[in-house]
């Protein structure tokens, strides 16, 4: 719970303030998040992104293809086994368009974090893209 003055506005405990003082972010240099690039290969690019629990908080798929491409993420600690393993949630971008998921509190993924893409929507469909047909961009803890 956050504690509010009587005008809604946050109280913080500021060490050395005074009544007009303001508060802001403190850039860091570590302890962000986790950045992931990769230009798609003639595959389903089955991939381990962490191989315990973690939250992500940004998935993109950005499309250079004629056809529709399908990110499928897996609550799993390996490389999925496409057509076999059921992903949690499948980002759909269709041809020549970016799509992208965004949370500001992470979507929770407690075993570990994989993905694939593939042509096809189906849980099952192992179809594999063409070569530098997308690129996906996942921003993960």
């Amino acid at each position: 719970p956050l504690q509010l003055d009587s005008s809604g506005k946050l109280l913080v405990n500021c060490t050395g303030c005074s009544a007009g003082s303001t508060v802001g972010l403190v850039p860091q240099t570590s302890g962000g998040l986790n950045l992931s690039h990769t230009v798609l290969a003639a595959s389903t690019n089955a991939t381990s992104l962490k191989a315990s629990a973690g939250q992500v908080y940004e998935a993109c798929l950005n499309s250079n293809a004629a056809y529709p491409i399908y990110l499928k993420l897996y609550n799993k600690a390996s490389a999925p086994t496409v057509g076999t393993d059921t992903p949690v949630k499948i980002i759909e971008a269709q041809a020549g368009v970016p799509a992208c998921m965004r949370t500001e509190e992470g979507f929770t993924f407690g075993t570990g974090i994989a993905w694939a893409a593939t042509k096809g929507i189906t849980d099952a469909d192992a179809t594999a893209v063409l070569i530098s047909d997308g690129t996906v961009e996942i921003a993960s803890k």
